[in-house]
């Protein structure tokens, strides 16, 4: 079963700390694979419908290569304050390491936070 999560990457202790959260400056949602997929069309309504409701620009930046890998990184390596997003998928969040660890520099459990589910498969 595929699961996209929007994770928050190291910026859940920071959030409540920005007086001016979310006006300061655009929220960039990274998909970490390329466009034209199932994962960038979900991330993008995602994007769509947050833009709407905070009334805030919402960049889709798609961060793509080695199964997601590069992208979930990008994420994990913004600043932590509350302004980048990842539209997270099974596969380079929690299957990689054990496939590639030699390729995967990141601990999901220690450096990301869920926030939401977007869709799930049956």
């Amino acid at each position: 079963m595929t699961r996209l999560l929007i994770t928050l990457a190291l910026c859940a202790p920071m959030m409540a700390a920005a007086q001016s959260w979310p006006s300061a400056r655009p929220i960039t949602l990274i998909v970490p694979f390329t466009p034209g997929g199932n994962v960038d069309f979900a991330g993008r309504v995602f994007a769509t419908r947050l833009q709407e409701r905070l009334k805030q620009s919402v960049i889709v930046e798609n961060v793509a290569g080695a199964g997601g890998i590069v992208g979930v990184q990008r994420a994990i390596q913004a600043a932590p304050d509350g302004y980048t997003l990842l539209v997270g998928v099974d596969s380079p969040i929690s299957i990689a390491r054990f496939v590639t660890p030699s390729a995967v520099r990141y601990d999901s459990l220690r450096d990301l936070a869920p926030i939401g589910m977007l869709n799930a498969a049956r």
